[in-house]
C-alpha cells in the first residue's frame, strides 16, 4: 500500500497521456464492442477499487519513466513491486496463470497504444516496454512464491 500514497511528479505532457491511456482502459473495460472479459467482470468492487489504486500508480510511473531518464532504475523497481502487489493481490483471489496473464496483456496493450505528446510510436516503444516487462516479471515472482509457499 506504500506504492500507493507516494507523490506523482508528472510534466503536462505525461498528464494528458495518463488521461488518455486511462479512458482507453475504461472504454475497453466497459466493452463498447464486446463483453469487459471474465477476470474482471468476476471482481467485486472492493477488489476493482484495489486493483484500480495500482493501475493509476502505474500509469503515472510509465509517464514518469518518459520523462525522467534519470531515475529510471528505481522507477523500474518500483514497477516490479507493483507487479507483485499486482500477483499477490490475484494470487489471493484464486485468478489462474492465463487469466493474470490475459489481465497484463489486456492493460498492457491500451498502455502501448497511446503514445506521450510529442513521442513518435517508435520512440516511445521501447519505453513502455521496459515498464511492462518490469511489471510482468514481478507478477510472475509474486505467482512463483504462491507456488512455492502452497498457496492458491
Amino acid at each position: 500500500m506504500a506504492l500507493l500514497r507516494q507523490e506523482t511528479r508528472r510534466s503536462d505532457d505525461g498528464a494528458s497521456w495518463d488521461q488518455a491511456a486511462l479512458q482507453r482502459i475504461r472504454r475497453r473495460l466497459r466493452g463498447s464492442k464486446t463483453s469487459p472479459p471474465a477476470w474482471f467482470e468476476e471482481m467485486d468492487e472492493q477488489e476493482r477499487l484495489r486493483l484500480r489504486m495500482f493501475g493509476h500508480r502505474l500509469l503515472a510511473l510509465a509517464s514518469e519513466y518518459a520523462s525522467q531518464p534519470r531515475h529510471r532504475s528505481q522507477l523500474l523497481d518500483e514497477a516490479g513491486r507493483i507487479g507483485e502487489e499486482y500477483g499477490e493481490e490475484l494470487g489471493r483471489r484464486g485468478t489462474t496463470l492465463s487469466q493474470v496473464i490475459e489481465a497484463f496483456m489486456f492493460f498492457r496493450n491500451a498502455m502501448m497504444e497511446v503514445q506521450p505528446e510529442g513521442n513518435s510510436p517508435h520512440a516511445a516503444q521501447p519505453q513502455s516496454n521496459a515498464v511492462a516487462d518490469a511489471v510482468l516479471m514481478g507478477i510472475a515472482k509474486s505467482y512463483e512464491q504462491t507456488l512455492v509457499g502452497g498457496g492458491s
